[in-house]
Parts: structure tokens; C-alpha cells; sequence
């Protein structure tokens, strides 16, 4: 569970657009710096629309090893939980798209290499940059280990543990959040 630590003054200001209740999973403070009730609660409205688009994606990706797909959906669901303050599940995203990422990139090259490559995917293999994991990203060294042991692990048939952990938590807070934030449109 992703619950923001609180500082007094975050928790007055937060107070402000949701009538006293002390919020745990997400932290409104970037948005009510956008501007008013009005945009803070338009923006929460479009997040509540992406969340069935979001927690589906996961279910239906990690189930068939769709890995391409699976790095879209949390380049996406990254911004949108970052917007609302839950900069831990952000993080997390930003890994799971990376690790993703570099999965299908193997998988799409050994498609290529067996002439079993449809056309539309030789764009995306192209869109696929060679994002090397390091510490320059920054990752700790343990974490860079930790990721290039998982692919290491992938490209040997082996199955990979730490996407759907990554994906398990990513379902979870989003849910959580999705509960809080109609809370707070509720008023």
C-alpha cells in the first residue's frame, strides 16, 4: 500500500479541498498549485475516467506476456498517478515500463531474427530505444542488478518475477486511489 508521509502543513492544505479528511494514498499538492477547486477536481474526474482503462491494461497484459502493450500502459498510468501525488507508484511505473520496455524489444528482435515480424510491430521494434539500465537512471546499484538479473533471466526462458509484483502493486494503489480521490470529489 502507497500512503504519503505528511508534513502539518500538507495536511492543512489538503484539508482545504477535502472537507477535513486526512488523505492517505494520494497528495493533492501539485494540483491545487495548477489553481483552483475547480481544476483539481477537473483533473481528478479525468484520472477516475483512466483508472478502468489502467488497472485493465495490467490484468490483460501481464496475463499474456504482452509486453509492449504492458510499458504503455504504465508510461501512461505513470504521469497520471504522479499528477495526483502518488510519486512512490510513479517510481515503481517508471521501472515496470523500463523493464517492460527492454522485454518486448527482446521479444520483437526474436521475431526479426526469424523473418516472423508483422509490419506494424517493425515500427514500434524502431520506437524501442535501447534504454540501458544503470545507475545513471537513478537507480541504486542493487536495483540495477536486481532489473538486469530479472531480463537476464527472461532472455534464458525463464520466467521473471519482479514485472508482476511491480504490476500486483500497481493494480492495488490505483484501486486505493481511485477510492480516495472519489472521496474527495464527494466532498
Amino acid at each position: 500500500m502507497y500512503i504519503n508521509t505528511w508534513s502539518e502543513d500538507k495536511i492543512e492544505s489538503q484539508n482545504i479541498v477535502t472537507m477535513g479528511k486526512a488523505l492517505k494514498v494520494i497528495d493533492l499538492t501539485y494540483l491545487q498549485s495548477m489553481g483552483g477547486d475547480e481544476i483539481v477536481n477537473e483533473m481528478l474526474e479525468v484520472y477516475l475516467e483512466q483508472v478502468p482503462e489502467f488497472i485493465n491494461g495490467f490484468k490483460d497484459t501481464i496475463g499474456v506476456k504482452d509486453y509492449l502493450r504492458l510499458s504503455k500502459v504504465a508510461h501512461k498510468a505513470k504521469g497520471s498517478v504522479g499528477i495526483v501525488g502518488m510519486n512512490d507508484l510513479a517510481t515503481d511505473l517508471k521501472k515496470l515500463q523500463l523493464l517492460s520496455e527492454n522485454c518486448a524489444k527482446y521479444q520483437l528482435d526474436l521475431k526479426k531474427e526469424n523473418g516472423t515480424l508483422p509490419e506494424n510491430e517493425i515500427r514500434e521494434l524502431e520506437h524501442l530505444s535501447d534504454k540501458k539500465i544503470s545507475t545513471e537512471m537513478g537507480y541504486d546499484e542493487l536495483e540495477v542488478k536486481e532489473m538486469l538479473a530479472e531480463l537476464d533471466k527472461f532472455m534464458n526462458g525463464e520466467p521473471i518475477s519482479i514485472i508482476p509484483g511491480l504490476v500486483d502493486k500497481a493494480i492495488s494503489a490505483i484501486g486505493e486511489s481511485a477510492d480516495e480521490v472519489q472521496n474527495v470529489l464527494k466532498g
